[in-house]
């Protein structure tokens, strides 16, 4: 779908007059676009600040390819996961906000608000509602780019080709399908990462993982105060064994590759739509 200037424009507007419809109209969907990967020849640049919703089917290193490439390449395929998984967490947040709303009111919650409202509840680990929208909201795209280029080495570690895990999350179980065993042990223990469908997949888990772990409640409150994403990435020194290093090296990506203009990018409105556009099209919520 290519819609010109003055379409986008409309349909922006559009949106905006339909009062914030991607999070309270339940017939208007994203439609996310799904690409087979093959090679790096795949990965659709990003041309403009209104991105398409790809998400990519497989994986590639994109280790054998020149830097700058490998960098550009790295952006291109992570920034619209990245999006789309900032788009699953908004919807997730307005149904909680839509059930606050109710429950504010004295109105009797149906029986899917409480399924979600229980989902929510044990994933973030509070029974506070007012917590838990603390909890479900996302950092800048520029500190999402920046730790995912360091975790995964620019999208060349073997836990990124192979199980579409970008930020090295472990799967504590050990015992599920779903998970990579890693080269590696702690305490005599092996350790084992998690294994993900796709790349939007494993931003969505590392989103909850920032947002319910204790270790990251400096970074939740720093993120609330909305503050510059330089300052904010001081609080993310317990992420890594490496501490203020590790802060350091994040601050360093971050600024050599202009990330911070990345926080102005969104998913294109042409993409929100009442219904699903023919095959190879997913409506997603």
């Amino acid at each position: 779908m290519r819609l010109s200037p003055q379409s986008v424009f409309a349909v922006f507007l559009l949106l905006l007059a339909m009062g914030a419809c991607r999070t309270k109209n339940p017939t208007t969907f994203l439609a996310v676009e799904y690409r087979a990967l093959a090679s790096e020849k795949d990965i659709v640049t990003v041309m403009d600040t209104l991105v398409a919703p790809v998400i990519y089917q497989g994986t590639v290193s994109l280790k054998h390819l020149p830097v700058a490439e490998k960098k550009q390449k790295f952006v291109d395929l992570m920034l619209p996961a990245i999006l789309v998984a900032k788009h699953h967490i908004d919807r997730d947040r307005a149904q909680i906000l839509l059930i606050q709303d109710k429950i504010l009111q004295q109105q009797t919650l149906s029986f899917s608000d409480s399924i979600q409202l229980n989902k929510f509840t044990q994933i973030y680990k509070t029974e506070d509602i007012d917590l838990l929208l603390r909890r479900m909201q996302t950092p800048p795209v520029s500190i999402v780019l920046a730790q995912a280029a360091v975790e995964s080495g620019w999208g060349t570690s073997r836990f990124f080709t192979e199980a579409n895990n970008v930020f090295g999350i472990w799967d504590y179980n050990g015992s599920h399908e779903a998970s990579i065993k890693a080269k590696y042990a702690r305490a005599d223990k092996q350790v084992y990462l998690k294994k993900y469908d796709d790349l939007s997949a494993s931003i969505y888990d590392y989103f909850q993982t920032l947002g319910r772990v204790k270790a990251y409640q400096e970074f939740r409150i720093a993120n609330e105060q909305k503050q510059n994403p330089y300052q904010l990435v001081n609080h993310l020194n317990r992420y890594s064994e490496m501490g203020l290093e590790y802060v350091n090296k994040l601050k360093v990506v971050m600024k050599a590759n202009d990330f911070t203009k990345y926080d102005q990018y969104g998913l294109h409105p042409g993409y929100f739509v009442r219904k699903t556009e023919g095959p190879g099209w997913f409506a997603s919520m």
